[in-house]
């Protein structure tokens, strides 16, 4: 019995080994399918110690923010709304998280303070100079300061020559905030704010002039070493293009032929753009290196239930992976979610006197098994599974939960000690030799003595 079960573990761990997954650089670990019942949008979305914050809104005559709380294990736990209000960013400060959004009924900034579950903690509206446009992800950002949060929304900054930006109390103090012109930007402003305007010059002067055609877009943009990843559409001549920008000026620029590139983001140290074809709706995740040269093409329907048509509308980067929202059987906005989880490490030390079988990766929350199984003439001895950081990591019938970080599986063999049985038998078997030769010997000595008589 005890055999069999070992075989069946380890056919169990060959499977796992030879199953190959459907991208070495990510997993798909959940979904999510919004069903509202309206038109409804998630654009941005967040880790938090709970487990996963999920912003947007359902549009209507009613329109309302949404604010999606989802446990470590993806089940969706909650959802949370706000009035009157389309919210296109999340981040975390001091423990807390802030989303960003408009009311365009009161022609307000709109920021929610939420604890790590979504619950709205404390709001504040701040009513614009002028009037506010749609909140569009790819063109609205929020940089934290010392104090206060800064509000860069392209639509709003360049709709207007005094190039406004909205600046916001952390602890909303309505005296404290205001709406300035670029002319007015204090140190702080310029620091933390030149980069996006920078963005901004090069959207003017360069993401619209591809070749003198008006019949383009940008798709997405997003914060990347120091300057923007961009991805742009021309309809007319249905092609894409990406391109990596610093200080206002295209650092690599990668065509992506006839395609429609849509959402991006920097994942780890690759880039990964989401591309469809012009043809049909086959769409697929393109991850890139650093530099912009293609590794991997990867169908999206790997993932998403046959039958339906998608296409991912936004993704985001979070701690340990990347989460999307895409759009489902043309509905126009995204409702589709998904998270990714991406791989790490686990990594085997012995003594030398056995041998640790397991995978070489595995993703956040997912449970890893292994075998051990030492040389001939030794026995386990001590087994320690632990994380990057040192910490131990508790283990039962061999199986521990990836966290997310690398884990090592250190594994020491002592000699088998010899078995009591085992010495009294060779014990027994020596009394019975000795007795033989003895006995033999005495029958030779009474011959002799008899043939001399």
């Amino acid at each position: 019995m005890k055999r069999l079960l070992k075989v069946l573990i380890v056919l169990s761990l060959f499977l796992c080994f030879t199953v190959k997954a459907e991208s070495e650089y990510y997993k798909h670990v959940w979904s999510y399918d919004w069903k509202t019942g309206s038109m409804s949008g998630i654009i941005d979305s967040i880790d938090t110690k709970d487990g996963f914050l999920a912003v947007g809104f359902t549009d209507g005559t009613n329109s309302k923010a949404n604010i999606l709380y989802f446990n470590k294990k993806g089940e969706f736990v909650e959802e949370i709304t706000y009035p009157n209000t389309k919210l296109a960013k999340i981040i975390e400060e001091d423990g807390y998280y802030y989303a960003f959004g408009k009311n365009e009924d009161n022609n307000t900034y709109v920021t929610l303070k939420l604890d790590s579950k979504g619950k709205i903690i404390d709001s504040f509206e701040f009513e614009a100079d002028n009037s506010l446009s749609e909140a569009e992800d790819d063109a609205f950002y929020v940089v934290s300061g010392d104090s206060q949060f800064f509000i860069m929304d392209f639509w709003y900054f360049s709709f207007y020559d005094e190039q406004r930006v909205i600046v916001i109390d952390k602890e909303f103090n309505e005296e404290d905030c205001y709406d300035v012109p670029r002319y007015n930007w204090d140190e702080e402003m310029e620091n933390l704010l030149t980069p996006y305007t920078d963005l901004h010059i090069f959207y003017m002067n360069y993401a619209f002039d591809w070749d003198g055609s008006t019949d383009e877009e940008v798709t997405d943009s997003i914060p990347y070493k120091g300057g923007f990843l961009v991805t742009r559409v021309e309809y007319n001549n249905q092609e894409s293009i990406m391109w990596y920008e610093k200080d206002g000026e295209p650092v690599w620029t990668k065509e992506l032929g006839n395609t429609f590139a849509k959402a991006i983001i920097p994942y780890d140290d690759y880039i990964i753009v989401s591309i469809g074809s012009w043809d049909d709706d086959t769409v697929h995740f393109g991850v890139y290196d650093k530099n912009g040269n293609e590794l991997e093409t990867d169908d999206i329907y790997n993932y998403y239930p046959s039958g339906d048509t998608f296409k991912p509308e936004f993704f985001v980067e979070l701690e340990d992976g990347f989460m999307t929202a895409s759009t489902k059987n043309g509905n126009p906005l995204a409702t589709q979610i998904m998270y990714f989880s991406k791989p790490f490490k686990v990594i085997t030390k012995t003594d030398g006197n056995g041998t640790v079988k397991v995978v070489d990766s595995s993703f956040k929350n997912f449970d890893v098994t292994f075998v051990v199984e030492p040389k001939e003439g030794y026995v386990l001895d001590v087994v320690k599974v632990t994380d990057s950081d040192g910490n131990v990591l508790t283990f039962t019938d061999y199986t521990f939960t990836m966290p997310s970080s690398d884990v090592t599986i250190e594994v020491s063999f002592k000699k088998a000690p010899i078995n009591p049985n085992t010495l009294t038998g060779i014990a027994t078997l020596s009394l019975i030799i000795v007795s033989i030769i003895a006995l033999i010997t005495s029958l030779k000595a009474v011959k002799k003595i008899s043939w001399m008589n």
